[in-house]
């Protein structure tokens, strides 16, 4: 909806990624554009790239500049069910007309770059949180009893702030559900009693390291989009309806796809494994306020968009 994806250098991204990670066939339509997804290449411990590095400046990703404020039913049949429809109707005419009046505003950098910042800045916001809670030897709710292992780091588990919050501390996420969360010196490494049954005695348990090991790991899985990872997040199939004009198009925002999932991953490991002074932090996203309305304005498209998904 929001990408210009006719004016993408879709050639130049896919060529940012190693060519182990490239599935093209030149002569199978059905694979053109095709990389290996990201959440497959943080389980392999292949490369990910960063379209926020300073080699890839010129890479952009546009997003449109004027967004339709008077959709009807039909035009947004695949966006929008339910019996309320007028109201998400309402409420998605008005965030557009917000995103074009904001979207005037802005400088053509941020009109080019914005989408791949925003995936950057909230990569590096949900690696600072993850870090944060390890510093101060905090697990996110993470263990292992017989029914399996328990984790509340994942995706599901960061807010967006509203826009008068994200003012005061510019920062986009917060995160929640911290009922299972737990000190390292609260931790029991080895809960087994002698009366326990024999499947109780199977599992196995993990020191607090190996907790936050897993933990780290589990939530960069999820970040990465890995399906196999549960956040309860119930997502319908007939949810996403919308239209593609072809394989091919749909490939390419496969690709875009991937290629800022990568991104948001490589700025949560740089935010996680850095250690950044209270400065760098400060600083590191200090953005004019047509770019943070800009932001925000696409955030509550999404926000809208999802508005069925429940979780």
């Amino acid at each position: 909806i929001i990408i210009d994806i006719e004016n993408v250098s879709i050639l130049n991204i896919y060529n940012l990624f190693p060519k182990i990670r490239r599935q093209y066939e030149m002569d199978k339509d059905e694979t053109k554009w095709k990389v290996m997804q990201s959440y497959l290449a943080v389980l392999c411990e292949l490369d990910i790239i960063n379209m926020k590095n300073k080699s890839m400046d010129e890479i952009k990703i546009p997003l449109k500049q004027k967004l339709n404020e008077n959709n009807s039913k039909s035009d947004l049949e695949w966006l929008l069910t339910g019996d309320d429809f007028n109201y998400k109707q309402s409420l998605w005419n008005y965030q557009c007309q917000e995103y074009n009046d904001i979207i005037s505003k802005c400088d053509k950098q941020d009109i080019n770059r914005l989408i791949i910042d925003i995936y950057y800045r909230l990569g590096f916001e949900s690696g600072f949180i993850q870090k944060l809670l390890h510093k101060n030897n905090i697990s996110w709710g993470t263990y292992n009893d017989p029914l399996g292992t328990h984790c509340n780091a994942h995706a599901n588990n960061y807010v967006i702030l509203p826009y008068n919050e994200f003012i005061k501390y510019n920062f986009c996420l917060a995160p929640l559900d911290f009922d299972m969360a737990f000190y390292q010196n609260e931790y029991i490494e080895d809960m087994s009693m002698a009366d326990d049954d024999e499947n109780a005695k199977k599992f196995k348990s993990y020191t607090f390291k190996e907790l936050i090991t897993m933990e780290c790991n589990g939530n960069r899985g999820s970040l990465s989009g890995d399906p196999d990872i549960s956040t309860g997040v119930h997502w319908k199939e007939d949810m996403d309806k919308y239209k593609y004009k072809d394989n091919e198009e749909k490939n390419k925002f496969d690709l875009l796809n991937w290629s800022l999932r990568d991104t948001l991953i490589s700025s949560f490991d740089d935010a996680y494994n850095i250690n950044y002074q209270d400065d760098e932090i400060k600083t590191k996203f200090k953005w004019d306020e047509n770019k943070q309305k800009l932001m925000y304005a696409i955030f509550n498209l999404a926000l809208i968009a999802t508005i069925d998904v429940v979780a």
